[in-house]
């Protein structure tokens, strides 16, 4: 099935595409524009990727429209991975993992497409503020920043606080950094 998902770079942009909007529904021309790419090539990738049940297809108004298949075996394996190749990931993981202080971080929110009362977790002895503005210097968009000191992180999960465990049991966070043995 591997050799099936990632053989070339339309059928990489359509896999994207259907990752970024879980919610949405695409029809050829749609996806034409949007990728700026032939229409042929378009039309083939999406017919693979719903041989493979990728997607799942429709019909209305006298055209075909496509959608992900939330129930494709791959699916949270691809969305990690069509994440962690998001170029703000790849900047984070990048920066952040070069300094020691950092003991871990948490992607979730905005970065999985999900609503989260934060989109990143870091914990960390450093200064919160200082890690916070480190962190906006080197995304685009504006995120929502939780940093906890390692004695706070151990405490709450020592507790089960509510708030820790919402965010550790979300299923397809993205973990850049985890440097903790607990």
């Amino acid at each position: 099935m591997l050799k099936n998902l990632l053989t070339s770079k339309v059928r990489i942009d359509l896999i994207r595409t259907f990752i970024e909007n879980t919610e949405s529904e695409f029809y050829i021309r749609e996806l034409t524009r949007n990728l700026d790419q032939q229409i042929n090539a378009i039309r083939r990738e999406l017919e693979n990727l719903k041989s493979i049940n990728f997607l799942t297809s429709r019909e209305k108004n006298r055209k075909k429209y496509y959608s992900l298949n939330k129930k494709f075996l791959l699916l949270n394996e691809l969305k990690g991975f069509v994440c962690k190749t998001n170029p703000d990931v790849l900047k984070l993981y990048t920066q952040l993992n070069k300094i020691k202080e950092i003991e871990k971080v948490t992607l979730v929110g905005t970065f999985i497409q999900r609503e989260d009362p934060v989109d990143i977790l870091v914990v960390s002895d450093l200064d919160s503020n200082n890690v916070i503005n480190a962190i906006d210097s080197l995304i685009e968009a504006p995120a929502k920043i939780a940093v906890l000191t390692f004695d706070d992180y151990r405490y709450r999960k020592s507790v089960n606080d509510k708030f820790l465990s919402q965010i550790e049991e979300i299923p397809d966070k993205l973990e850049i950094i985890s440097k903790i043995d607990l």
